[in-house]
């Protein structure tokens, strides 16, 4: 039988590779009963889309995520965190807890991967916008945006340009926003699933 190490990795690969089956769910929760807390994150996703044979239940997937980022240090836990209390996914919206979140994720070291960096410089751009959790600040949400423009994100180009269209500069804002619009569909017309597009 093989060791929880090399269990772990197969479960990993299994489910990158699209393994739906309640085994899968089984054996990820049989890893973290055996110590392994990186498994947190996958039963954390299975929850919040209910697969895997299991109900969908946020309450379930906020905590596995809380576990993940909290035992194992999963960056992509610690954004699904911020992600639930900023939408109040299954929880009250806590603005200043995800402010926290999206900012811990920014100081992390070593540096993380682009598209981490860049989806946390993108809702940090957001909240500035919007006053969420941070007092309102045009100018910090412009530069937050052009954080996560550097590194990919057509989300970033588009709410940039709603920006400056909400600001009266209209030629700026509509020439942003046709901007993200066309590369949008081109990247998305070759992979939907690019880390280019996300969000949140």
């Amino acid at each position: 039988m093989p060791d929880a190490k090399a269990r772990l990795e197969a479960a990993i690969e299994a489910f990158d590779s699209g393994d739906k089956s309640r085994k899968l769910f089984d054996e990820f929760i049989s890893l973290i009963d055996a110590g392994y807390a990186e498994a947190n994150y996958f039963v954390a996703c299975m929850y919040e889309d209910g697969t895997n044979g299991v109900s969908k239940n946020l309450e379930y997937a906020y905590f596995y995520y809380q576990q993940s980022a909290a035992e194992f240090g999963s960056v992509e836990g610690y954004l699904a965190v911020a992600r639930f209390n900023y939408w109040g996914k299954g929880i009250p919206k806590d603005f200043d807890l995800t402010h926290r979140y999206y900012s811990h994720i920014i100081e992390l070291k070593p540096p993380q991967p682009y598209f981490i960096l860049m989806v946390a410089y993108f809702m940090l751009g957001r909240m500035y916008q919007y006053g969420e959790g941070v007092k309102k600040d045009i100018e910090a949400a412009r530069a937050w945006y052009g954080k996560s423009i550097a590194q990919g994100s057509v989300y970033g180009i588009r709410y940039l340009g709603n920006l400056e269209t909400q600001e009266g500069n209209y030629i700026k804002g509509l020439y942003l926003r046709t901007k993200a619009f066309i590369r949008f569909f081109l990247i998305a017309s070759k992979n939907v699933h690019d880390p280019r597009l996300r969000h949140g």
